[in-house]
């Protein structure tokens, strides 16, 4: 994994995430029925934005628990931190704030709405949690635990999106999780960096 990250890297992930978000809004225009976004039900804006920080909120405590009181959390704490070792300051909350709206524009709007066309609700919220699994590591040595995690993190996502017919409460939960997770998770890499010397 990267030793050490720096501003470009924060940029291309920005774009990355911005690409994606323009290829769900892209479908979403060009194909509404099979793939469009429902970014919030009206009259539900201010209940959508509590219940998705109520629920990163849950998903922080957990995550952070996990750290705590499991040694498989305690390692992945470890390479995470490892891994954003370096990440400029600034960095953390556009990242955060982008891979909550993109992240979930994709995986609880675009692909969870081409899922249920086809296969209805249900099969969606079981296949977009586990495909947001498997995004977050599966693949790579070191990460399964947090795959396992965002699993069931994207269990929930899909609660909230079946609950309130939108993805603004997910949108917010994640990127609730990632605010605060990101630098904290930065914060143990750069202890663990300190600990190597």
């Amino acid at each position: 994994m990267n030793e050490s990250l720096d501003g470009r890297t924060v940029i291309a992930g920005l774009v990355f995430y911005a690409l994606l978000l323009g290829a769900c809004l892209g479908a979403a225009v060009l194909w509404p029925a099979v793939a469009g976004v429902p970014w919030v039900v009206p009259g539900r804006i201010g209940t959508d934005i509590a219940m998705g920080l109520l629920a990163g909120g849950v998903v922080v405590v957990g995550s952070w628990a996990s750290v705590r009181w499991t040694a498989s959390g305690k390692r992945l704490a470890d390479v995470l931190g490892r891994t954003l070792r370096g990440l400029p300051a600034w960095g953390s909350f556009p990242l955060a704030l982008a891979a909550g709206v993109a992240e979930e524009a994709f995986f609880r709007g675009t692909l969870w709405t081409a899922i249920d066309a086809v296969a209805g609700s249900d099969v969606a919220w079981i296949a977009t949690s586990i495909a947001f699994g498997l995004a977050h590591g599966m693949f790579r040595p070191g990460l399964r635990s947090w795959s396992a995690f965002a699993l069931g993190t994207g269990v929930l996502l899909g609660g909230l999106r079946l609950a309130t017919g939108g993805i603004l409460a997910p949108v917010v939960a994640h990127a609730l999780v990632d605010a605060v997770n990101l630098p904290l998770v930065q914060r143990a890499g750069r202890v663990a960096g300190t600990s190597d010397r």
